[in-house]
């Protein structure tokens, strides 16, 4: 039975990936000390949080322009009833 024949082994790939791997901080610096992950972690979770806090205030905020966009949809018709009836002013051109 044959045995396969392994690839090449190519270090400078492993390199970029285990540098693609190893996990960073919002500011863009690596976490090289393992002993950091929780700190990291609980930071991400806090902006995960943070997150979902603007995400529930936009939806809020998207709930009020509709209604504010409903009610001047509805005065604009009022306006357009109003502005297509004829005058009943006796004065000629008011």
């Amino acid at each position: 039975m044959a045995v396969p024949k392994l690839p090449d082994f190519d270090a400078a790939g492993w390199s970029a990936r285990l540098k693609e791997a190893i996990p960073k901080r919002p500011d863009g610096t690596t976490i090289t000390v393992w002993s950091q992950l929780p700190e990291f972690i609980k930071g991400l979770r806090a902006q995960r949080d943070v997150v979902a806090r603007h995400d529930v205030q936009l939806a809020d905020h998207k709930g009020d322009l509709d209604a504010h966009t409903e009610r001047l949809n509805k005065q604009a018709d009022r306006l357009a009833v109003l502005e297509a009836r004829p005058s009943t002013s006796p004065f000629p051109g008011s």
